[in-house]
């Protein structure tokens, strides 16, 4: 296949995800207003703030080094892989440790427990982007856009599901976490083995 077709199927691919991504969300978020109260959306708004501002950090340009380098030795793809999941380990457990601050200083008691289980997706993150780096690197999107399709319908209907037996803000954590956790099973499942 020319670079010309394979870069065309990736942008088919990336655009096609992107839009059944924001389809899905969108689908959740009008179904969730049903179930969920205004304080269990500012629950969630104060979690991702925390772990946006988190996120800036968790890569520290790992996955770039990755893709821009045309040969990579086992033994630096290797060292890349545990930095990374060091790294998203390290940003979890200071997270962690920094929730009950963090709930005090914005005075939402909800916070910690909510914050350390959103947390713990750099640790998922980092065990499985490396496998989407190579995926990308090759422009292999096809399988990659798949896994985002396949994550986010499932988390909006895990969120749709946990809503409406009254998980309130649990639901949009457990959307959030079980998005990150499909793509990095799924990953390890079809993108390892190509």
């Amino acid at each position: 296949m020319s670079l010309a077709h394979r870069s065309f199927s990736a942008a088919r691919w990336t655009a096609s995800a992107s839009i059944v991504r924001a389809g899905a969300q969108l689908v959740q978020l009008v179904v969730l207003t049903h179930f969920l109260s205004p304080q269990d959306y500012g629950l969630m708004a104060l979690v991702m703030v925390v772990i946006s501002y988190a996120a800036l950090f968790s890569d520290m340009g790992l996955s770039t080094a990755f893709v821009q380098r045309k040969h990579i030795s086992q033994e630096e793809r290797s060292s890349l892989y545990w930095l990374s999941v060091v790294v998203g380990g390290g940003l979890m457990l200071l997270i962690s440790a920094t929730s009950p601050l963090v709930a005090v200083f914005l005075k939402e008691p909800q916070l910690p427990g909510l914050i350390v289980l959103v947390s713990t997706n750099f640790l998922v993150v980092a065990l499985g982007q490396q496998l989407r780096m190579d995926a990308e690197k090759a422009l292999n999107f096809r399988p990659v856009a798949l896994i985002e399709i396949t994550a986010a319908i499932g988390a909006a209907a895990v969120a749709v599901l946990t809503a409406w037996l009254g998980w309130g803000v649990y639901a949009l954590v457990v959307a959030a976490m079980l998005s990150t956790w499909i793509t990095m099973l799924l990953s390890w499942l079809v993108l390892a083995q190509g």
